[in-house]
């Protein structure tokens, strides 16, 4: 009798990435983390399908070894819908990232045509949530379209608690989809000795896309002006691209606080 081992067939999980081009930036950030860390630590076959941004290097892609990055043409909505639907019957699970109605509707033909796969969206839901039971379009609109993802996907992760208690109590009847999946952070080199507070520089610094409502970076500013007098041989910097309407902002901050 001859032995043969059985090959175990890897779980396919597609990330379909539909909102813009991929950025060697999105490489290192949580919503590439969940594709690259069910790859490396549950030997899942990860992809991502996306559109190319003219110019990017992909540097990053030495720091997600294994991920796979498959480029569509553009349009990029019409490929993408067109490889969905060649490919949908072979996708185990299909992720997507926020909620808007271009993942409500790659939520429902995926479905459609493999009633068996989970399609999961991470929310990167907003606090702007918070206010959808108010009068106004904007509230209606986010009100329906979460109601359409929880209605049209297997899996909706929130990243805020807060957010998380509130869209379970607004529909209970979907409760059993919503799960809390905090950010996390690349650990890899955790092994590193702490470096103790004495040898640390007097530096804070904060990395994003600053001015954009998600970073509150004048929040960050108008604290600053707060405890300024106890800021002596302090440096504090602010790293990332800045938005057309906070440069004025800045501006402002500079003169108040030479």
């Amino acid at each position: 009798m001859v032995n043969k081992k059985i090959k175990q067939k890897k779980i396919r999980f597609d990330f379909l990435f539909s909102d813009c081009d991929l950025q060697n930036i999105h490489l290192t950030k949580d919503l590439v983390m969940v594709p690259f860390y069910l790859q490396k630590e549950f030997n899942y076959e990860s992809r991502i399908i996306c559109s190319k941004k003219k110019n990017d290097d992909y540097g990053n892609m030495k720091n997600v070894p294994g991920l796979k990055v498959l480029f569509v043409k553009k349009p990029r909505l019409f490929y993408l819908t067109k490889y969905l639907i060649k490919n949908a019957k072979d996708i185990d699970v299909l992720m997507q990232f926020h909620t808007n109605p271009r993942q409500i509707f790659f939520c429902f033909i995926y479905k459609l045509i493999n009633k068996n796969g989970v399609c999961y969206v991470k929310g990167d839901i907003s606090r702007n949530i918070l206010d959808m039971n108010k009068l106004g379009l904007n509230h209606l609109f986010r009100k329906t379209k979460t109601k359409m993802i929880l209605m049209t996907a297997d899996i909706l992760s929130v990243e805020d608690n807060k957010i998380y208690k509130f869209i379970r109590k607004q529909y209970p009847s979907f409760q059993r989809k919503i799960v809390s999946v905090p950010n996390g952070f690349e650990s890899k080199d955790s092994n590193i000795p702490p470096v103790l507070f004495e040898e640390k520089d007097n530096l804070i610094i904060t990395i994003g896309r600053l001015g954009t409502y998600q970073k509150a970076t004048e929040n960050l500013l108008e604290s600053l002006e707060i405890i300024k007098k106890y800021l002596k041989g302090w440096k504090i910097l602010l790293i990332g691209t800045i938005e057309k309407n906070f440069e004025n902002k800045i501006e402002v901050f500079y003169r108040k606080n030479p």
